[in-house]
């Protein structure tokens, strides 16, 4: 049996979420009786549930969802199909510490139909924690979210599991450098973004970093209009060895996409495998003179196993193919640097071209990776 409920950005009428009419406040959390810890979870045990989300500005404060969602019956969180449902980073608001609409510990959801905006400033604006799994992010619209300091949305934690974000747009992010688009972190699996677009980041657009695997970007569009000059990658796949051991994921699929830059005059990477600090143990990330030379020059089956040994990339499982290129200088890239302060440079710091070592078969097809997503949105 499928359930709608309904909320909005303030209580209307008796406030139970039964009808538009009486949709609940968005923020009811109250202790044991409130929208989101009784309405929902009782009818989640009964079949799918759908929480329609009224047009308007949501701004009173950030929606922070705990332990939502059910094994076997999906929850769709549904914005107007306008996008009108606007989650507002308000200027007034400083929420460093706080995502602005936060999942932890959920499972089994459909985000829909949401848009981000506003100028507030933000570590994360949406951001996926604790054990949280089979999640699709559908036609969501991130905005205009000029202080966003890391994300604008994003994954962190080694029990985060098959996020799948699907025909969502981004468009004019960031504060700084270390601003990105979608920053995933610290060991999540099975991450799918496909089919979005992504248009003027001042960071790297879209970043997969320590422990990030088995992960696909596809059918997707990355354009650089000019607006912001800043140093990026479309998207990385990044250690930093500052203060943690941490180490690349090998598991990738970018396939079907397309890059843009304004300019044929900049040096811009369309993937990169990048690495910044010292050593993990058992790995060799910084190189020695004669490997960096080895990494450029050297013949194929050298320069493969030199990547495998000193950094656990094995190429065969990095799939580059069907990608289309405008004003990109280097398609796929590995980057070293003794960034940090205590760390002694081994002889190489640059940047090599490893276009050629990727897995350029396309008998690999990506409708595998699209086939998930589908099914999760079928009847939502």
């Amino acid at each position: 049996m499928a359930t709608s409920l309904y909320v909005a950005p303030d209580s209307r009428g008796n406030g139970s979420g039964f009808s538009p009419g009486d949709a609940a406040d968005y923020l009811d959390f109250r202790n044991d009786d409130g929208f989101w810890k009784k309405t929902v979870a009782t009818h989640l045990d009964s079949g799918l549930v759908s929480i329609n989300f009224a047009s308007g500005k949501y701004l009173r404060g950030p929606l922070l969802l705990n332990n939502v969602g059910h094994p076997s019956n999906r929850l769709v969180l549904h914005g107007a199909p306008d996008h009108t449902t606007n989650f507002v980073v308000s200027p007034a608001e400083a929420l460093e510490d706080v995502p602005y609409f936060k999942c932890e510990n959920c499972a089994n959801l459909v985000i829909r139909y949401f848009r981000f905006s506003g100028a507030g400033r933000v570590n994360y604006v949406q951001r996926f924690e604790g054990v949280s799994s089979h999640i699709v992010i559908d036609s969501c619209v991130w905005e205009d979210l000029p202080n966003v300091i890391r994300g604008a949305t994003g994954t962190s934690g080694a029990e985060i599991s098959h996020i799948r974000y699907y025909n969502c747009t981004f468009k004019r992010v960031g504060v700084g450098p270390g601003a990105h688009m979608m920053y995933h972190a610290y060991g999540p699996q099975h991450i799918t973004v496909a089919s979005c677009t992504f248009e003027d980041c001042r960071g790297d657009y879209v970043r997969f970093r320590d422990k990030t695997d088995k992960s696909s970007v596809i059918n997707c569009s990355f354009r650089n209009t000019g607006l912001y000059s800043n140093r990026f990658r479309f998207v990385s796949v990044l250690v930093r060895n500052k203060v943690r051991d941490e180490y690349f994921g090998t598991h990738f699929v970018f396939a079907r996409n397309r890059f843009y830059h304004y300019s044929e005059a900049e040096d811009r990477y369309a993937i990169s495998f990048n690495h910044r600090g010292y050593d993990p143990p058992g790995r060799h990330h910084l190189l020695t003179a004669s490997e960096g030379e080895t990494l450029i020059n050297g013949s194929s089956n050298v320069r493969k196993a030199l990547l495998q040994e000193n950094c656990g990339i094995d190429t065969d499982y990095v799939r580059v193919y069907s990608n289309r290129f405008a004003h990109v200088s280097r398609r796929v890239v590995y980057e070293s640097k003794a960034k940090y302060p205590g760390v002694i440079s081994r002889g190489w710091e640059g940047v090599a071209d490893i276009d050629s070592l990727v897995n350029a078969d396309p008998t690999l097809d990506p409708k595998r990776w699209l086939e998930p997503v589908l099914v999760l949105l079928q009847d939502s």
